[in-house]
């Protein structure tokens, strides 16, 4: 199933949670996340068959972090991040949640923080090298990329990889097309980076482009745009 919850709507920041289901091409509500006044640029991710807030903007700015049971329906908070951000690049290993960069209270962040489902347990690891908000982040091989964004107008092509055995980051092969918000996924052990915005030429200020990351040889090609 696909989740989507918090985000801008015409009021401002909403704390709607809603459910799409594939096999039924139906969406349903489900319970909304319990902020009042809703937030928005929030970090999310699915680990050990739970959804996880981990920190957004607005009503989420204290850090909590939020668990969501799909069996109950039920939200709970189950920790606090140490540093509280939104627009930032997440993703998970096993029953680990990784979560690097984005926007807080003093700016553009290279902040990198990890959250552990079982013990419910943070942790500060090493700082990414490269400080940005609005990226996108995959896990893939038990590794976890960071790619592009953006600090303040400035686009950042990075591709910055982290790795839990040793450690440590090292720097990879330049996004071609440089841009913020964007959306990624994975398919066949390789990243797809779609879509963002920024100063692309065109009258939206977003991005049609589609780009794919194969960690493997370390290289992007274009792929169809959107």
């Amino acid at each position: 199933k696909v989740y989507s919850v918090c985000g801008y709507v015409p009021g401002g920041s909403t704390n709607a949670l809603y459910i799409y289901d594939p096999f039924d091409d139906a969406w349903r509500a489900a319970a909304p996340i319990p902020i009042s006044g809703g937030a928005d640029h929030c970090n999310v991710a699915a680990a050990g068959g739970k959804f996880y807030v981990l920190g957004g903007g607005g009503g989420l700015a204290s850090g909590n972090t939020y668990e969501y049971d799909p069996a109950s329906d039920r939200w709970q908070i189950v920790g606090r991040m140490p540093t509280p951000r939104s627009a930032s690049g997440v993703g998970a290993i096993g029953t680990k949640i990784y979560v690097a960069g984005g926007s807080g209270s003093g700016g553009s962040l290279s902040t990198f923080e990890v959250f552990d489902t079982v013990s419910r347990q943070w942790s500060r690891l090493p700082d990414m090298p490269s400080a940005r908000d609005h990226l996108t982040a995959q896990a893939v091989n038990g590794k976890f990329y960071a790619l592009a964004g953006r600090v303040g107008g400035r686009l950042i092509p990075d591709t910055e990889e982290y790795d839990p055995a040793s450690n440590t980051w090292r720097v990879r092969a330049l996004i071609p097309t440089p841009r913020g918000g964007l959306g990624s996924g994975t398919l066949g052990n390789r990243i797809q980076a779609f879509g963002g915005e920024g100063p692309s030429g065109l009258p939206t200020n977003t991005y049609p482009q589609n780009e794919e990351y194969d960690p493997a040889l370390n290289t992007w090609a274009s792929k169809a745009s959107m």
